[in-house]
């Protein structure tokens, strides 16, 4: 029996897996079906994690700019202090 798309969006990966192998006993339906909604969770959870990757390596590039331009600033500071008389 083959499930709408609103019942697949909202069955846990375990109840897919379930459904795929009671397809592929009976041959009802193509077990691609569930397979296919396996794997685009997978591709969305890949997704949303190396976003979440990217997000933070911008943080971080942009914190290390900063410390960066704050240390640039303290040598030049320092340079000028040990000039004077």
């Amino acid at each position: 029996m083959a499930q709408t798309l609103k019942e697949l969006r909202s069955a846990t990966a375990d109840q897919l897996m379930e459904w795929h192998d009671e397809v592929v006993t009976t041959r009802a339906t193509a077990h691609d079906y569930y397979l296919q909604e396996l794997r685009a969770r997978e591709l969305q959870r890949a997704t949303d994690t190396t976003n979440l990757l990217a997000r933070r390596a911008y943080k971080l590039t942009v914190v290390n700019m900063v410390l960066a331009a704050v240390a640039a600033v303290v040598a030049i500071i320092a340079l000028v202090v040990s000039r004077a008389p």
